[in-house]
């Protein structure tokens, strides 16, 4: 067993408040360097989203995100929104920051479509929170 020399911990929350939600999200990264100089590396990501009211989320099968992976286009399609509601699209990396926000966007034949070409290579959370609905889904920007 080798010696421990060098260790770094940071921690970073983030809080989401909603009209019907409240989601603290926390990531710990850390290295640790051994007396070989081997690094070792860890990323530990929680949520969580106590219920603050009856608002529901979409079901699974009501909200579509394609292609996934995407390269530079990603599709949202919502089954049982109606094209007129106003919708707020997220799109946050692993640590939740925000890196692309479409505020007050409403759907094309059911349908959103995110330009995604920007974004680096990894994973994503994307959120789309409407009237009556708060929904996610997870998605990975490839080469």
């Amino acid at each position: 067993m080798s010696a421990l020399l060098k260790s770094t911990l940071s921690i970073y929350q983030t809080p989401y408040l909603s009209a019907s939600r409240h989601v603290v999200q926390t990531a710990i990264l850390g290295t640790n360097t051994d007396a070989l100089g081997n690094k070792q590396f860890a990323v530990v990501r929680l949520l969580s989203s106590p219920s603050l009211s009856t608002r529901e989320a979409l079901a699974q099968g009501q909200v579509e995100l394609y292609p996934n992976p995407a390269t530079q286009q990603l599709t949202l399609h919502l089954t049982g929104v109606a094209d007129t509601q106003p919708l707020h699209v997220k799109v946050l990396d692993v640590l939740g920051r925000e890196v692309l926000a479409l505020p007050a966007t409403h759907l094309v034949s059911g349908r959103v479509e995110l330009v995604v070409q920007a974004l680096r290579t990894g994973s994503y959370t994307l959120r789309v929170q409407g009237k009556d609905f708060t929904a996610t889904r997870h998605f990975v920007r490839a080469n």
